[in-house]
């Protein structure tokens, strides 16, 4: 009984330790600045999900990863609050 409590706590650990990781890891890549060198002009079509735009704005050089954009947009709740227009 008490190896399975150490285990237990033991997985428990190494749970939020990686969760703590992968959240510092996440936060970092959203400060970097992107990638892109110029102004472009970018238009978002109506109906447009979180992927879509994600994948337009990773094509366009305006992200360095669309994976970090949809998860950010996820877990900071504004994927909902995504806007269709004409963007520069």
């Amino acid at each position: 009984m008490k190896r399975l409590l150490i285990a237990g706590f033991a997985a428990i650990a190494v749970a939020t330790i990686s969760a703590s990781a992968g959240w510092m890891w996440l936060q970092s890549q959203i400060q970097m600045p992107g990638p892109l060198a110029e102004n472009i002009e970018l238009i978002i079509e109506p109906g447009a999900g979180l992927n879509r735009i994600a994948r337009e704005l990773k094509e366009a050089s305006v992200i360095k990863s669309a994976t970090v954009f949809r998860l950010h947009a996820r877990f900071g709740g504004f994927s909902g609050q995504l806007k269709a227009g004409e963007y520069r």
